[in-house]
């Protein structure tokens, strides 16, 4: 009798040990790169600032935290539109942890604080616009590149991913 129960108790503990493995493995984030698709134009605004003007669908809702980065050489400060019909951010900052997958994907193209903004987490069609400031030694066009940030972590294990998103001119 005490052999067959541990020979049960063995066989339970490699078969929960076996699915839990398996389930680790099979870990996917909340959402994909494919769940959100951003459009993206960049314009004249004055003398001193280009306009960036994005249109968000977001497919699914976001379980995770993100973040939106504008990644500019020669430019610098968002300052968003306010618009009818367009979404504009409570606030702009940043997370460290989001900043360090940034800088990762990035290497050297991006200061040391870098300034993004969040979308809502909730499935729908968003308009943002903001300005960046063209800098002092700006000569020309100013090259935007936007990165979407995803960070997620389920049972220790880190999901997260960045999606570039080209700009139009």
């Amino acid at each position: 009798m005490k052999k067959v129960t541990i020979v049960s108790s063995t066989l339970i503990a490699v078969l929960v040990i076996v699915f839990s493995l398996t389930y680790y493995n099979r870990l996917s984030p909340s959402i994909t790169s494919a769940d959100i698709q951003i459009e993206g134009r960049i314009t004249p605004f004055d003398e001193n600032n280009v306009l960036v003007e994005l249109d968000i669908v977001r497919l699914k809702d976001e379980l995770a935290s993100h973040y939106i980065y504008p990644v500019a050489s020669g430019l610098g400060n968002i300052s968003f539109v306010e618009d009818p019909g367009y979404y504009t951010p409570g606030s702009i900052g940043t997370w460290y942890e989001s900043e360090e997958l940034l800088r990762r994907e990035t290497s050297d193209k991006i200061a040391m604080d870098h300034i993004g903004f969040a979308i809502p987490t909730q499935k729908g069609n968003y308009k943002t616009k903001f300005t960046m400031n063209k800098l002092e030694n700006t000569n020309g066009q100013a090259e935007i590149e936007l990165y979407y940030v995803h960070v997620e972590k389920k049972y220790g294990k880190t999901l997260s991913w960045i999606k570039k998103i080209p700009l139009s001119s």
